[in-house]
């Protein structure tokens, strides 16, 4: 489960600046969080239940 949370952490700032880099300006990084951001809400929504 710790590398389940680490990964991401370590690889975000990366593509993130890498984003800014290439456009010049933080919009797309923005997009791509709101993005990402309710695409895990839709999966969160599936879950019935907790056993």
């Amino acid at each position: 489960m710790n590398i389940a949370t680490a990964v991401p952490q370590s690889i975000g700032p990366l593509l993130g600046a890498l984003a800014v880099a290439a456009t010049g300006s933080f919009t797309p990084v923005f997009l791509l969080c709101a993005a990402f951001t309710f695409a895990g809400a839709l999966a969160v929504s599936r879950v019935r239940s907790v056993r």
